[in-house]
């Protein structure tokens, strides 16, 4: 096995765990909206608007998915995954909560985001690299060798 398929099996797991604990928060937000608002002590009126956030994060996290199927072939998907969806997620519910005063439940969703966003970061400058370095070009240009 090579390096970027071993970069590749790290991307697969990361994103799986970020689309795992996604459903953490899509099923309650779902299927018991208000039970998911009071245990995030979180207001919504009407609840119904948490329900709505619960569909738009699983129509997000099947975004996630082809990435971790062809890292190679899905490789602007598994960049759209970081930036804008996950960094710009933590950065909004940071700033809600440390700027603009909103409630501290905003914060495992800021967490979880930033969290999976820097380790999918991390393997995909790595797999950059790698991917350079297969085609003999420079990191900052690697060739995207489409998959047939």
């Amino acid at each position: 096995m090579g390096q970027f398929e071993r970069l590749e099996r790290w991307y697969r797991r990361i994103t799986w765990v970020g689309i795992l604990l996604n459903v953490l928060f899509i099923v309650p937000l779902y299927l018991a909206p208000q039970f998911a608002l009071d245990l995030l002590q979180i207001t919504a009126e009407p609840a119904n608007w948490a329900r709505i956030s619960g569909m738009l994060l699983l129509t997000i996290s099947v975004f996630y998915i082809p990435a971790t199927i062809d890292l190679r072939k899905y490789w602007v998907y598994a960049w759209l995954a970081i930036v804008p969806s996950r960094a710009q997620g933590a950065l909004f519910f940071f700033i809600l909560v440390f700027v603009f005063g909103y409630p501290k439940g905003y914060l495992p969703i800021a967490f979880v985001d930033a969290t999976i966003a820097i380790l999918q970061l991390v393997v995909l400058l790595k797999a950059r690299k790698v991917m350079a370095a297969e085609t003999g070009t420079t990191a900052a240009e690697p060739s995207l060798r489409r998959a047939v």
